[in-house]
């Protein structure tokens, strides 16, 4: 994160903050994920936003996303309560810890079973 002495396009005062993160685009078979995306954040109106440039360029990457993207294997989680896990009385035998997520009724599915492009721009 890099603060600088840059305006808010929102609220007009200075000090935003600047870093990059990864954005997603699409879902499914469509799913794109697009790292380094340079981020505008002001810390006195709370608004995170892309400026111009960065839009075209993403819109850019879209288009183009057959010659840019990597093909990767990703772990995909469902989250939803339906699949929760009813609670246990406790039992005197040894506890298994069950990984957080399955406590709270996400499913995890096998890694290689989704596939995402990805396109990085750094």
């Amino acid at each position: 994160m890099k603060k600088t002495k840059d305006r808010c396009d929102v609220c007009g005062k200075p000090g935003v903050i600047r870093r990059r993160l990864s954005r997603t685009y699409g879902k499914g078979t469509t799913l794109l994920v697009v790292e380094n995306v340079p981020v505008v954040s002001c810390p006195n109106s709370g608004e995170s936003y892309l400026t111009a440039e960065t839009l075209h360029e993403i819109e850019r990457i879209k288009l183009h996303r057959r010659s840019l993207a990597k093909s990767r294997p990703v772990a995909t989680v469902s989250f939803g309560w339906r699949g929760a896990p009813e609670p246990r009385a406790p039992s005197r035998k040894r506890a298994v810890r069950e990984p957080p997520f399955l406590r709270f009724g996400f499913e995890l599915s096998q890694c290689g079973e989704t596939l995402l492009e990805h396109v990085d721009l750094s």
